[in-house]
């Protein structure tokens, strides 16, 4: 009993019995109450940490707070509490965050990535929820009830009726970006980590395109996804990469250029390496350039689909030159060499491995396209030294020059006395020439076949053939027809391919004395006809094996010559050539363009006669010079060992022939051309010699390919 006393004048209670009643002022408002000691453990409990109270409640105990110890011991006993071991296998989960909470207390864990999480030291009663979401925010959940301290399992997974696509790249610059997942009509996104991998649930089915971009290029990838059953797909994006390398130290900090028809990507050259990166827009033909603000290098490459790695060698284009000095008239002493010429000698020996010599091939040409590489010394053996078939008509004997080579043809001064000849690798430049690959607009090929022999006819169609007679007295008319006749891209020989290969041969031998370089040819005065093609299969490139083994037929006139891979490049039979002509004025009259071959030279370019005002015939002594006019005669006041040492003729209103016949002597040569015949010239001794010009085809465009 309280003897009258207040409730704070009572004494402490260091211990509370069972049986005990406690008097409590009610939180609902009800006023004071009577409230047994085990209503209170049993209340209390309930918000203690979890753990079975019923037994507090009927268990005499010393005192309330050894009932609040003994819950602590039997929470110390179950380790912490209970635990929730949490079960996947879905891979989008691996490595995500897991979640245990009764709404109010929320406790995490880590998904391994062999798909199992152990939550620990739960304190929770009841229905507690188990999460987890992808990194797309696709949520598995459930529900695991604790009742007591024990171990729990639970079992996530977000696939559902979800397909999904596993992403990985090494692309580093593609780490970051938001990875596209679509049919065309439906997408999902995601987002590629640093690890270089991204994990895409999507719901839809068909033809499924992968893309990604850095900005620049675009990594993609296509897969079929049934719509039958959900599945797991992976897809690996790359992106293509290009290594360019030079050895040019003037290209060091120079941009590098990859061109494929609209598109384009640059790298910079560092250390003599420069690195692009580029995409599926760059398949097919690609054009690679830098400059070092004076030359150009250019060279290409051809990517495929499945191929992600390239490397190329960059060399800067050459320029050879040589001065022709008329001061002087000993044609072995006219010549100076300059430019990228500079130092080498005046024999085609020492040419023949330089950039522009060492890329000239014969070769085995069919409907236009290469069947194989022929043995440089020896015709009749491809490059393998196996057997070749260059009988066969159709399979053309062709000089290959590979790509763009441009010449020029100028006079240095004004007293017209110094000549500078030059050609150059480089493909496209305002101060060259490129008729020579000019078929239905200027510069529009990107190599070109000369006729190793001169023409042999059949079926109304001209072959560059071995064995055969050498096909005459036709016009230049029904020759060009003939020519053509074989196909897209063919032609007789053009003007252009004339003073191209005439530059050619001043800058690799260093004289303008064709006949003592390289042979006098068959040209003895005594011969009554000409010989069939093939005569040279064996000489060589230039004569040069011939002319070890066999020296005197150089000079005996009684033997062809092959001069830069072609056989009579002068003597045994003329040849028309198209694309050149004189009017009433002996103006020299050129066309650039193939298409516009016309005989009596209606349309073309008007060069001028040089001072010419009457018919010129003797050995020529300079040319009209230019690059359009070329080498057709000035001034004849030379002899068969001065200057050119060849004949040459101008004269009013005719067509142009070159290289002369079996029976011209020393009046033949590299610049024997007469422009003396009338436009309807059909006669024994002259033929034709077959050309292809092999076109650079169009890009398609974006819009095309839609």
């Amino acid at each position: 009993m309280n003897e009258g006393k207040t409730f704070f004048d009572l004494p402490q209670a260091q211990s509370v019995p069972a049986g005990s009643r406690y008097a409590v002022e009610m939180g609902d408002g009800s006023g004071t109450k009577s409230v047994t000691h085990e209503d209170v453990v049993k209340a209390v409990g309930g918000d203690l940490p979890l753990g079975d109270t019923k037994d507090l409640e009927t268990i005499a105990k010393d005192n309330f707070v050894n009932a609040i110890n003994e819950i602590k011991r039997r929470t110390d006993s179950a380790s912490g509490g209970a635990a929730i071991r949490v079960l996947t296998t879905d891979p989008a989960l691996y490595g995500r965050v897991v979640s245990v909470t009764d709404g109010k207390t929320t406790l995490t864990g880590s998904m391994s990535y062999t798909g199992e999480c152990m939550i620990t030291g739960i304190l929770i009663n009841g229905n507690l929820t188990v999460s987890a979401s992808t990194e797309e925010g696709a949520t598995a959940e459930t529900t695991v009830t604790v009742t007591n301290y024990a171990t729990y399992s639970a079992e996530l997974d977000t696939r559902g009726e979800y397909n999904r696509i596993d992403v990985k790249t090494a692309e580093t610059g593609l780490y970051g970006r938001t990875v596209t997942v679509s049919n065309g009509t439906d997408s999902a996104t995601g987002t590629i980590g640093n690890d270089g991998t991204a994990k895409i649930r999507f719901s839809f089915s068909g033809a499924i395109t992968v893309t990604v971009s850095d900005g620049t290029n675009t990594a993609s990838a296509s897969l079929n996804v049934s719509g039958e059953s959900v599945g797991v797909y992976s897809v690996d994006l790359q992106l293509y990469h290009l290594t360019v390398t030079t050895a040019d130290k003037k290209l060091n900090g120079k941009m590098v250029t990859m061109v494929c028809g609209s598109h384009s990507r640059t790298g910079t050259f560092a250390g003599g390496v420069a690195a692009i990166t580029f995409d599926s827009n760059f398949m097919g033909e690609c054009l690679i350039g830098a400059s070092d603000g004076s030359r150009t290098g250019t060279v290409k490459i051809h990517p495929v689909p499945s191929m992600y790695a390239y490397s190329v060698t960059m060399t800067l284009a050459v320029v050879y030159s040589a001065l022709i000095d008329f001061s002087k008239s000993a044609p072995d002493k006219m010549i100076t060499y300059a430019d990228d010429a500079e130092g080498m000698e005046h024999s085609f020996a020492s040419w023949r491995d330089m950039p522009i010599f060492k890329d000239m091939r014969p070769c085995v040409l069919k409907n236009g396209e290469v069947l194989y590489y022929l043995n440089p010394d020896n015709y009749t053996q491809k490059a393998d030294r196996t057997a070749a078939d260059i009988t066969t008509l159709g399979n053309d004997v062709m000089l290959e020059i590979p790509y763009r080579v441009g010449y020029s043809i100028e006079w240095v001064n004004a007293g017209k006395n110094l000549l500078k000849v030059s050609v150059t690798n480089e493909p496209d430049n305002a101060a060259f020439k490129y008729d020579a690959f000019s078929l239905d607009s200027y510069n529009d090929c990107d190599r070109i076949y000369i006729g190793v022999y001169k023409g042999h006819c059949s079926g109304n169609k001209a072959y560059s053939s071995s064995g055969k007679a050498v096909t005459v007295s036709q016009t230049i008319d029904t020759f060009r027809t003939w020519c053509r006749a074989r196909g897209a891209g063919y032609q007789q020989r053009t003007y252009g391919s004339l003073k191209l290969m005439q530059c050619l041969f001043i800058i690799s031998h260093g004289t303008l004395n064709s006949q003592a370089a390289v042979g006098t040819g068959y040209v003895k005065s005594s011969h009554s006809a000409g010989v069939n093609t093939g005569g040279t299969n064996a000489y060589g490139f230039d004569s040069e094996v011939i002319r070890t083994s066999a020296p005197s037929y150089m000079t005996d006139q009684e033997h062809q010559v092959k001069c830069l891979g072609l056989e009579d490049f002068w003597g045994n039979y003329w040849e028309f050539i198209d694309g050149l002509t004189s009017d009433a004025n002996r103006n020299v009259m050129t066309c650039d363009i193939a298409k516009n071959f016309v005989t009596n030279g209606t349309g073309y370019k008007n060069n001028g006669n040089g001072g010419v005002t009457a018919n010129i015939a003797n050995y020529m002594k300079l040319p009209q010079g230019g690059s359009d006019a070329g080498f057709t005669a000035r001034d004849v006041s030379g002899s068969d060992s001065t200057y050119f040492t060849d004949y040459a003729i101008l004269y009013a209103s005719c067509l142009a022939v070159f290289g002369g016949a079996w029976n011209y002597a020393l009046s033949a040569g590299a610049f024997r051309l007469n422009v003396n015949d009338a436009f309807s010239l059909s006669v024994v001794p002259v033929g034709c010699r077959l050309m292809f010009m092999h076109k650079e085809e169009p890009k398609e465009t974006e819009e095309e390919a839609a």
